[in-house]
């Protein structure tokens, strides 16, 4: 059994710790308070499942913010390159994209083709040079055929 300090079962730990098969082992990486081993892991980090998930939530939101900045930006670049398919345009100046929010850095992937490189944000396929982005197209995602 593991307690948490806020339990108002802590105050029994000096009334456990007096048995022979409990242990005081570490301190709880959450809320400090002491992790009192009964039965069950030895190797336990967290005296509780809302300590365990506090500590990995606080500690994984900087890599969720990352993730949400680059998806917020893949969805903008997917929008703009619909609007140029929309217009029925074969290209766009770079720089007027980029006055729209397009990001040229962020795309989900990229492809050597002769003397350019195709890039592509989810179903669209594009070419960028100096100054434009061009061959623009929707392309059929072959894994999307059979939903």
């Amino acid at each position: 059994m593991f307690f948490c300090i806020d339990s108002p079962i802590f105050a029994t730990v000096a009334n456990l710790t007096a048995m022979k098969n409990i242990k005081i082992l570490e301190k709880c990486k959450e809320c400090g308070a002491p992790l009192i081993q009964g039965r069950g892991r030895t190797d336990r980090k967290f005296c509780s499942v809302t300590c365990k998930n506090r500590y990995h939530n606080r500690n994984s939101e900087p890599f969720r913010e990352y993730r949400q900045r680059i998806l917020r930006r893949l969805d903008r670049n997917h929008s703009i390159l619909s609007g140029v398919i929309r217009a029925e345009r074969a290209a766009l100046g770079l720089t007027e994209a980029m006055a729209m929010g397009f990001s040229p850095t962020i795309y989900t992937s990229s492809t050597k083709k002769g003397k350019h490189v195709e890039y592509t944000c989810f179903d669209i396929r594009y070419r960028i040079s100096e100054n434009r982005l061009w061959a623009v197209e929707k392309i059929t995602l072959s894994f999307l055929s059979g939903l």
